[in-house]
């Protein structure tokens, strides 16, 4: 019996979870230009942890051959490795589709994706992210059988950096995120002046809701702000 439960304890070890980064990066223009016919892409930085070793040539290669194999992430690309406050890190690239639709209608593109939907009534563009809960769960149960070790999606606060690189200065309404680093819990409008940024951070409920890694749900969106319309005006 001490034999089984030491079995299942080293097992439990083995496929304990490692945190996984991710950030983003939002051009207004780029938002701007979105229509029905018009996609476009932008970039999410996903960061992997090092897990059997401290080389960054073996732990990249190991993780290029899962990512080759994944289901929503096999057009990803290697960034760089570096060091992170709980270990080191690989970092990778993902073009994630950046569209107009209705984030609870439509049907999913990609892993993870930004959709733009704009309010009938007043004209703001809402942005949202959205992810695929199977192919993060496609990603994992891979990283499990190359590396006997889970991804742990569930502690990440994802960084989107939205920049606004138009003329005029833009607003935008934040809600229930933290905005450069600090929480914010009701509406509040925020003024980017041009060539100025703004760094969202989700918060922890979100981002367990949206990163879900289960292979049966469908889609998760959660409303990263709202773009005021006309504010440059």
């Amino acid at each position: 019996m001490k034999f089984k439960l030491a079995i299942l304890t080293g097992l439990m070890l083995l496929v304990s979870a490692c945190g996984v980064e991710i950030s983003g990066e939002i051009y207004l223009a780029d938002l701007d230009e979105l229509t029905d016919n018009n996609d476009l892409t932008t970039k999410i930085l996903i960061a992997l942890p090092f897990i059997e070793t401290d080389d960054c040539e073996a732990e990249t290669r190991r993780y290029q051959d899962v990512i080759n194999r994944s289901s929503g992430f096999s057009t990803m690309e290697f960034v760089r490795c570096y060091p992170g406050d709980y270990g080191n890190y690989v970092e990778f690239e993902l073009p994630a589709p950046m569209r107009m639709a209705d984030p609870y209608e439509s049907s999913m593109v990609g892993a993870i994706e930004i959709i733009g939907f704009d309010d009938e009534e007043t004209g703001d563009r809402h942005i949202y992210i959205r992810s695929n809960p199977s192919d993060l769960c496609n990603l994992d149960k891979l990283t499990i059988d190359e590396f006997w070790q889970s991804l742990d999606f569930s502690e990440l606060s994802p960084l989107i950096h939205i920049n606004n690189d138009l003329r005029e200065p833009q607003k935008l309404i934040l809600n229930h995120v933290f905005v450069n680093g600090s929480p914010v819990i009701q509406a509040t409008e925020f003024e980017l002046e041009r060539r100025d940024s703004i760094e969202v951070a989700l918060s922890d409920v979100i981002t367990a809701w949206v990163f879900n890694k289960s292979c049966n749900f469908s889609s998760r969106t959660a409303l990263i702000g709202i773009w005021v319309a006309d504010s440059g005006d």
